[in-house]
């Protein structure tokens, strides 16, 4: 008996971008396209993608925090 281990495709469900596009465009009023959806396990491995793709990465930046922890902390942590 063989076991055929497959990797997930590594855009994601598209079926999740799709709802999540869905719910930006009735909550945020921010419309995009499921394929625009990127999917991060974290808020830090999300802004280090940004960073990256910005080319900003080991650049001083600054942003405007919607939350109530601190951001600080985990941006701290890549550097």
């Amino acid at each position: 008996m063989f076991i055929v281990l497959l990797y997930p495709d590594p855009r994601g469900e598209f079926e999740l971008c799709r709802e999540i596009a869905g719910n930006l465009s009735i909550a945020r009023n921010f419309h995009c396209h499921p394929e625009q959806v990127f999917i991060t396990s974290g808020y830090s491995s999300g802004l280090g993608l940004a960073l990256r793709v910005l080319g900003l990465d080991g650049k001083k930046s600054g942003w405007k925090s919607p939350v109530s922890w601190s951001p600080e902390k985990v941006w701290s942590s890549l550097a």
